[in-house]
């Protein structure tokens, strides 16, 4: 992305090859689910989002980068809770592809404990993009179990470490 004035931005295209989420058997590296966990958070420093983070649109390149497929359906100048939803559209299709213990695992590691929380209630099928609702229902594996893995790990992370006080102080 490109800013080209006060107002206005430029998103250029690039052609790469490589495979879609939705097509790679079995899942991803833990590298490669990094690459589009900080792929998605270059949109999003931006205040721009995908709002269509479905598998079929995240491609693995040869090389080892994460590509965001067709952004025609994301905004600009986006809104906390438009980047939230964005973020709960990505923890459900990586769940769907992973599994969701390791989709929670790196929700936690890529977020701050507070970020998560505030997405965790977004993670249920009518938050969703649509075909991600129909194989979240018929995985029954994706929201279900995948917000309460969140919600644990958000707790054991907020907790406060032993010997330290509830507001973060170390112990003198």
């Amino acid at each position: 992305m490109v800013r080209v004035g006060p107002e206005a931005a430029v998103l250029a295209y690039d052609h790469h090859e490589g495979t879609a989420l939705a097509e790679r058997n079995p899942g991803c590296s833990d590298a490669e689910l990094s690459q589009i966990w900080d792929a998605v958070g270059r949109l999003h420093a931006h205040k721009v989002t995908h709002r269509g983070l479905t598998a079929d649109r995240i491609l693995l390149t040869d090389d080892g980068q994460a590509m965001l497929l067709d952004p025609g359906d994301g905004d600009i100048a986006a809104s906390d809770l438009q980047i939230r939803l964005d973020v709960a559209q990505l923890i459900a299709e990586l769940a769907l592809a992973v599994g969701p213990d390791r989709a929670a695992d790196l929700a936690v590691e890529k977020m701050s404990a507070d970020d998560l929380v505030a997405v965790v209630s977004l993670l249920q099928p009518v938050a969703l993009a649509r075909p991600t609702r129909k194989r979240c229902a018929a995985a029954a594996t994706c929201c279900p179990r995948c917000a309460p893995g969140c919600s644990r790990r958000c707790r054991a992370a907020r907790s406060p470490r032993p010997g330290w006080s509830a507001s973060g102080r170390a112990p003198c």
